[in-house]
């Protein structure tokens, strides 16, 4: 087990669905429906007990990267505490508002928005591409934004495929998401593809 999410609603799945090819991931909620439906879509493990003696049993020493990411803020401050305090080299905390960000970043706790929680996933995922894209010197990695409406009801695999591009977000109802190779574009979709120039 490499990374750890808590929080089994649409954020948690959202990374976990990101991570699970790269890494061995674990979903901690209460939820067990919620745990249901990711372990049913997802390859990656579900834990749908969160009390102290299960935090104490989890494997702390294998742990690279835990994301805090329930809808309870407080809940998720105090988790990521406890994850620091383990010993976790990255820990990420969702919060709403400016409350406890200056304490988890004297901790070296990283605060994130939803926004940003979608482009931390798409950074570990996709570490040559976002270097290329970095390296401004020889860059060959472009991205653009492309809007939905021209490929309403396609796949982002087809989009893909057509374009010879890679979606890595779409920006849908105020929020950015990671899709998956099936996901349906909508007409309202803004899509962010890296595409490769010569």
């Amino acid at each position: 087990m490499e990374v750890i999410i808590f929080g089994a609603n649409t954020i948690g799945e959202y990374i976990a669905q990101t991570l699970q090819d790269r890494y061995e991931v674990m979903v901690i909620d209460e939820n067990v429906k919620a745990c249901d439906i990711i372990a049913e879509k997802h390859d990656v493990d579900v834990l749908s007990k969160l009390d102290m003696d299960t935090l104490d049993k989890l494997p702390w020493e294998k742990i690279e990267y835990v994301y805090a990411v329930m809808d309870e803020i407080e809940r998720n401050v105090l988790l990521s505490i406890y994850a620091k305090s383990r010993g976790v080299p990255k820990v990420v905390c969702r919060l709403k508002d400016e409350s406890y960000r200056d304490l988890l970043e004297r901790m070296h706790i990283e605060v994130v928005s939803n926004i940003n929680l979608a482009q931390h996933a798409l950074l570990i995922t996709h570490r040559s591409l976002i270097y290329k894209l970095l390296n401004f010197k020889d860059s060959s990695v472009i991205l653009e934004e492309i809007e939905g409406k021209k490929f309403k009801g396609k796949t982002v695999k087809q989009l893909e495929e057509k374009l010879n591009v890679r979606v890595v977000a779409i920006f849908r109802a105020h929020e950015f998401f990671l899709p998956d190779e099936e996901a349906e574009i909508l007409e309202e979709d803004l899509l962010v593809v890296a595409k490769q120039i010569i």
